[in-house]
């Protein structure tokens, strides 16, 4: 019982300790945009890449990330509503660099130091240059 005591109170202090995004990758998410798959390490070091870039975009384009208004598209994220969302390439690790090929598909997490992850999305079988929504799970 004493074992069991320890092991609980250690496996909670862990948990406290945890900065946000650890504790949403506790949720084990992944995405499939097209052919691609997408783990949940693959996503959370597309988050924390961003964040640590740049942790609060004001613009809605141009240098990754950048805010993503949601429009035309309106998609309903899984794990978000509303707010403000930021777009950043998602790449199979290493997570994007800034400066390199960005490819077809993205992150969106919201702002703030929850960085909490709201789904994937792709230019892959879309018009133009807007996105899908990817698979998300």
């Amino acid at each position: 019982m004493k074992l069991l005591t320890s092991v609980i109170v250690a496996l909670t202090a862990a948990l406290v300790s945890c900065s946000p995004i650890e504790i949403e990758a506790l949720a084990t998410h992944s995405c499939v945009c097209g052919t691609k798959s997408f783990t949940n390490a693959d996503i959370v070091g597309a988050v924390n890449k961003g964040y640590t870039t740049n942790p609060n975009p004001t613009t809605s384009s141009g240098a990754y990330p950048h805010g993503f208004h949601n429009s035309p598209e309106n998609f309903s994220f899984p794990w978000c509503s509303g707010g403000n969302y930021v777009e950043f390439p998602l790449k199979t690790l290493p997570a994007y660099t800034p400066g390199n090929a960005p490819g077809a598909d993205r992150v969106i997490y919201q702002t703030g130091s929850a960085k909490t992850f709201c789904g994937c999305i792709t230019h892959t079988g879309a018009s133009g240059n807007g996105f899908v929504l990817c698979k998300n799970s």
